[in-house]
């Protein structure tokens, strides 16, 4: 089947810092992060809460990084925007482990969705903090 998805898992449970992983699919494409991703839910929250409002003007963003691409460490970024003047709007999954690493692996790729689906993911993404024991499942279309 070809549906974008992504999905977000909570790893370890400390109440500071979580350990996550994010998976995503654009149906033709899947990927997963490679390396832990250590964040705290407010970070997450900031995130959602610019999916829910997104977009509010043309250049708008949505935007969940860590890392550095330019570095030597892990990164992950998962960005929403608009692609074209009519509002068309996509989803960026971007995960690489260490560049060093012996079997370095990395991707990129789109997951094309309405704004409204996007807004619609950052609403699930607020519920699931409040009770992140079981993964997040959104899927862009047929919601």
């Amino acid at each position: 089947m070809n549906e974008s998805s992504i999905a977000l898992s909570r790893l370890y449970y400390d109440e500071d810092c979580w350990e996550i992983e994010i998976r995503a699919s654009n149906g033709r494409f899947t990927a997963a992060t490679f390396d832990p991703i250590y964040t705290q839910p407010e970070e997450l929250a900031r995130f959602a809460e610019q999916l829910v409002a997104f977009p509010k003007t043309i250049k708008d963003e949505a935007r969940f990084e860590q890392g550095d691409p330019a570095s030597e460490s892990a990164h992950i970024l998962v960005r929403a925007f608009l692609f074209d003047g009519s509002g068309h709007s996509a989803i960026e999954f971007a995960a690489r482990d260490h560049p060093n690493a012996r079997f370095a692996s990395s991707s990129r790729f789109y997951l094309f969705a309405e704004a409204a689906a996007i807004n619609r993911f950052g609403q699930r993404i607020l519920t699931w903090l409040h009770n992140p024991h079981e993964p997040l499942h959104w899927i862009a279309q047929g919601e």
